[in-house]
């Protein structure tokens, strides 16, 4: 939910602020790149660490990251870098979130478990754009940050009465 509204409302945040029809789409492509540059080194530290403490890592950078970001505005370098180091965080988490799913199932039931993570992508994918509308539409444009940062918060709580729920983490042997 929390990216597919951060991607779909990029753009209408970024010409919102000001910014031309070249530096918007460089703001809607800015986290794709921070997803590029961070994906290996976020993939193999959570081969190496539990991937919940990974997630709950991530989870609580997006959330500061959508709080500086409703700070600087897009019209800042800073909230460029911001972006970018949001779809670096919030993006991985997706592959991260497969990763631990494929430790903790039982090999039989991996293609199953795929097809429904899939399902629940997509749902998000279609609810996160509304829900980042309606949030801007009532609070105006910053209220497309605020939605990052109390996703990304929402997010991170979640995660981590999980890791109290089940404190022992199981891996998969690669």
């Amino acid at each position: 939910m929390i990216t597919g509204g951060a991607l779909a409302f990029a753009p209408v945040y970024a010409q919102r602020a000001g910014l031309g029809l070249v530096a918007v789409g460089a703001f809607a492509a800015v986290p794709a790149l921070g997803s590029l540059l961070l994906q290996i080194p976020m993939s193999a530290l959570s081969d190496r660490t539990d991937r919940r403490v990974v997630g709950v890592a991530a989870a609580i950078a997006a959330t500061g990251l959508g709080v500086l970001l409703a700070s600087a505005g897009a019209d800042s370098l800073l909230g460029f870098v911001a972006m970018g180091l949001i779809g670096g965080v919030l993006f991985t988490l997706q592959t991260i979130a497969g990763a631990y799913t494929n430790d903790v199932i039982p090999t039989e039931q991996m293609n199953a478990v795929a097809a429904q993570l899939v399902l629940l992508l997509g749902a998000g994918a279609g609810c996160g754009p509304l829900i980042t509308g309606i949030a801007m539409a009532a609070g105006g444009s910053r209220a497309y940050a605020v939605t990052i940062a109390a996703g990304s918060a929402t997010l991170a709580v979640y995660l981590l009465a999980r890791i109290v729920q089940h404190p022992s983490s199981t891996r998969a042997i690669p």
